[in-house]
């Protein structure tokens, strides 16, 4: 049955696997293109990685903090191949940012993320950088999607090291605690009930807001989606 459903999406395997990943994670069409440049392999981890632009589009909205993004400079920590940008696609181009500066450890996501900034037309900056860390840098709005591979049930291949993801999540945290933006947002995916209570409790000790939502409803069209959203805004006004 999965093969016969991959065969909507290309003619050979290779083709089929790739345009999956871009279907389900609904990457927008105009970066098919870089992803494709991509060997395959690293083309199946970077996209499987990555937030669904197409949800974070919508949940921002939801949220009613896109209007934060509107000529703002914007601080992506953990920025893969930057799909929080690729939301951008989805939103008007009233609330585009200014500028956007993705941090990443990784130099071949950095890469994509400047082909994706030129393709949406804003100013990018990308620094490689080992986040185990914290990141300051005055900007307007940060974002962030730290590595999840330690709090998820889908990590069956070897043990987890819970630890090792809150060092992350709190490096992400500290961050914007110090830089302190207008609005600090950040996606994780939690699937276990130890590492759910941990981050939560790190995130309402920093003043953190929080909710869990199923990014089905959002755009996103895997079945596994339940992702934590954390946001937290100061009472500086925008200008």
């Amino acid at each position: 049955m999965a093969c016969r459903y991959l065969q909507q999406f290309g003619k050979t395997r290779e083709d089929q696997v790739r345009s999956y990943y871009l279907w389900a994670q609904t990457v927008p069409i105009p970066f098919w293109r870089y992803l494709n440049l991509l060997p395959f392999t690293r083309f199946s981890e970077f996209v499987s990685d990555m937030v669904p632009p197409l949800a974070i589009a919508n949940l921002i909205r939801y949220l009613d903090l896109y209007h934060y993004f509107r000529n703002a400079t914007v601080l992506d920590l953990f920025a893969g191949i930057c799909g929080w940008l690729m939301s951008f696609a989805y939103l008007t181009s009233h609330y585009l940012p200014h500028k956007w500066i993705a941090v990443d450890i990784d130099s071949h996501r950095l890469q994509i993320c400047r082909l994706v900034a030129k393709d949406i037309g804003i100013d990018v900056e990308t620094v490689k950088y080992d986040l185990s860390r914290p990141y300051i840098r005055s900007v307007d709005v940060i974002v962030g999607s730290p590595p999840c591979h330690e709090f998820t049930s889908a990590t069956v291949s070897r043990p987890r090291y819970i630890d090792n993801g809150l060092t992350l999540v709190k490096s992400y945290i500290e961050s914007a605690v110090t830089i302190n933006p207008y609005l600090a947002i950040m996606e994780e995916a939690v699937t276990t009930s130890d590492s759910s209570k941990l981050v939560i409790d790190l995130l309402t000790k920093y003043g953190f807001n929080y909710n869990f939502f199923d990014l089905r409803y959002f755009g996103a069209i895997q079945n596994k989606r339940r992702r934590l959203i954390a946001w937290r805004q100061t009472n500086r006004q925008l200008q």
